[in-house]
């Protein structure tokens, strides 16, 4: 009888192991592909939709951005700032300036929440109080 108890637990693990995972249950995929040239197409401060700022056009490198770009054309050194990724399983999370912001790409459409904050990162992208969004396109 024993036996048999031990060959159904097995058979049970065997199968479970086997499932798909529902989608829900699955983690989201983040893409990274941050770097290259980006056009400014509009901001968010404080819960009010602004222009643009800072320049229309920006470049994003491994650690360093440039910012106020005339066109998608060689940065200037004077437009250059340092851009780290203090946790490389987290790559959205960028310091900047000595806080964390976020940065989310969806359709070549590029969302970076200035934060307010030197330990918590923004858990989203979405408008909110005391809170500095930039919306950006990917410069083909």
């Amino acid at each position: 009888m024993m036996k048999h108890v031990a060959i159904i637990m097995l058979l049970v693990a065997t199968y479970t192991l086997a499932a798909p995972i529902p989608k829900a249950l699955k983690a989201k995929s983040v893409d990274t592909g941050y770097e290259g040239y980006w056009e400014q197409t509009g901001s968010n401060a404080n819960l009010k939709e602004g222009g643009i700022t800072h320049g229309k056009y920006w470049k994003i490198e491994a650690d360093r951005f440039y910012y106020g770009l005339s066109d998608a054309a060689v940065p200037q050194a004077h437009s250059l700032s340092v851009l780290n990724t203090p946790d490389e399983s987290q790559p959205e999370i960028k310091l900047y300036n000595g806080n964390l912001n976020r940065l989310e790409i969806h359709d070549d459409v590029l969302t970076w929440v200035f934060g307010t904050s030197k330990t918590v990162p923004p858990v989203s992208c979405e408008p909110a109080p005391n809170r500095v969004i930039y919306y950006f396109k990917r410069v083909k």
